[in-house]
């Protein structure tokens, strides 16, 4: 039988590890390609382009829900057979105009402020002269 030599060092059977100098050398190298991968990813940005696929327009539960009520169907196995066998969409693209009701240019909101506190007069001892001054 003949021995093959390791290709690992003898100090460490089991593991491999890179000197210092190895790694100082490759910084620089991750660097400049970390810098590069940072350019490539802002030079191809996709913006966003809408979907060309034609979907259905999805059900009006709400609606369905009122149906259902309608005829009756209160468990959650009728329900579901009523939903088989009707179907209620909501119309995409169908916008009702509503007009906006604002209040009056006098009405304002919350309660009224506290009036502000006299400080002068309470530093400058006002009250206490007015009440010595009715005794």
């Amino acid at each position: 039988m003949s021995v093959r030599p390791s290709p690992l060092p003898a100090t460490s059977p089991t593991t491999t590890s890179r000197s210092a100098d190895q790694t100082e050398r490759l910084l620089p190298h991750l660097k400049v390609s970390f810098f590069y991968l940072k350019i490539a990813v802002i030079n191809e940005w996709h913006s966003h382009q809408a979907s060309t696929i034609n979907k259905p327009d999805p059900r009006d539960f709400k609606k369905l829900n009122k149906m259902s009520i309608r005829e009756k169907q209160f468990t959650s196995p009728q329900f579901t057979s009523f939903r088989k066998s009707n179907d209620a969409r909501v119309a995409f693209g169908i916008i009702n105009e509503r007009t906006i009701k604002l209040p009056g240019e006098d009405f304002t909101y919350g309660r009224k402020n506290r009036p502000q506190t006299p400080v002068y007069t309470i530093i400058a001892n006002n009250y206490g002269e007015e009440a010595s001054q009715e005794l």
